[in-house]
């Protein structure tokens, strides 16, 4: 199945509130979560190559179409504006984390403001930054509200002015595209993440610390998947079997939740797989994604010494 190697944060995220989690939303609100609006099979065809569904959760987004008059490959309007709400939070929450890790200083953080900014943009950002400077609550705080005041005002001038062409699906772009001197300060902050944080030493060794965890545990956990259907069933439902014993061990440390769903995808053939044994193992895949993407680091770090006699 072509979405089990398109692994997807967004996919998951609507996989996790609706199948998982099974929160009590509403359409128009699971809708908003649907960033790329498309099943795998849908992304041939698209001009980007992100998808925002799993097959698992085809029959919700077709119900969404169906109910919200969302033709294929549509956003839902107020999806815009979470995207603006994401890029928002997250610009000065970086460089923020950055300073107090030590990875940057803040004489750093507005030496490059001062050379990476336009003199119009230098001029409308030195208030904000003197005010921010010696105030009592501190850099930081002071700078993401007078910023953050700015950008959502923007992005709500950009949602009425394009209201219509969103509604008709017609809007192509981001809230938070246009000319001013606000954005361009949002866009060094990304920029000023993207080069000087995130290429850090530091932070390049812990992601290949936890490339080498998550390999390491999906290589264990993939042992499930040579199972029977059968055995494997019955190893989820507490069956003793001698032959398999670490595989009854690692059944053990699954979630109930996501063995739960495995059992509720599997218990009627769906006509959309050709075969039974299909469906069931796109599912048991399914149930391993869902448990270790669902991993914070450090428990995929504690996983992984446990499973490779590390303790």
């Amino acid at each position: 199945m072509p979405d089990l190697k398109s692994f997807d944060g967004n996919a998951q995220s609507l996989r996790l509130v609706h199948s998982l989690q099974k929160l009590n939303l509403t359409l128009s609100q699971l809708a908003c979560i649907i960033k790329y609006p498309r099943l795998i099979d849908e992304s041939v065809i698209a001009k980007e190559s992100k998808i925002g569904v799993f097959v698992s959760e085809r029959h919700l987004i077709q119900s969404l179409r169906t109910t919200l008059g969302l033709p294929p490959g549509m956003r839902h309007p107020l999806v815009f504006i979470m995207e603006a709400a994401d890029d928002i939070s997250y610009s000065i929450a970086d460089v923020d984390d950055a300073v107090d890790r030590k990875l940057l200083t803040l004489d750093e953080v507005i030496h490059y403001l001062d050379t990476h900014l336009d003199v119009e943009s230098q001029t409308y950002l030195q208030p904000y930054l003197a005010e921010a400077l010696t105030h009592d609550q501190g850099f930081f705080p002071c700078l993401r509200l007078r910023l953050t005041t700015d950008w959502v005002g923007l992005a709500a001038d950009s949602y009425l002015k394009y209201k219509t062409e969103m509604m008709n699906g017609r809007f192509v772009g981001h809230l938070l595209e246009q000319e001013h001197p606000a954005i361009h300060v949002l866009n060094a902050l990304k920029q000023l993440a993207r080069h000087s944080i995130f290429a850090q030493p530091e932070v390049e060794s812990l992601e290949l610390s936890g490339y080498a965890a998550m390999r390491g545990v999906l290589a264990a956990y993939s042992e499930l998947l040579q199972l029977p259907a059968e055995i494997f069933r019955q190893l989820l439902s507490g069956e003793k079997h001698y032959r398999f014993q670490r595989a009854v061990r690692l059944c053990h440390r699954l979630s109930r939740r996501h063995v739960k769903a495995y059992l509720l995808a599997t218990e009627k053939h769906d006509p959309f797989f050709e075969r039974e044994n299909e469906q069931e193992w796109y599912f048991r895949v399914r149930l391993l994604l869902d448990f270790i993407s669902g991993m914070t680091d450090t428990y995929a770090l504690e996983e992984y010494r446990i499973l490779h006699g590390l303790v």
